[in-house]
């Protein structure tokens, strides 16, 4: 689960690079909401970590 948040930040650089490139594909993405899905994945990976963690390692229970 470590490289989750980091692996969806270097897609959404990739998005924004396209776009800011002229690329009308990364910009139509853009627009139809991808960047911002994963810029709130990333915050949620991020605020959850800890029961991420426990998920993944098999330590715990899902409790939300």
């Amino acid at each position: 689960m470590d490289m989750a948040a980091p692996r969806l930040q270097s897609l959404a650089e990739c998005l924004r690079e396209g776009a800011a490139a002229g690329d009308e594909n990364f910009q139509r993405q853009i627009e139809e909401g991808h960047l911002a899905l994963h810029v709130r994945d990333i915050d949620y990976i991020r605020d959850h970590a800890e029961v991420w963690s426990r998920l993944v390692v098999g330590q715990g229970r899902f409790t939300a």
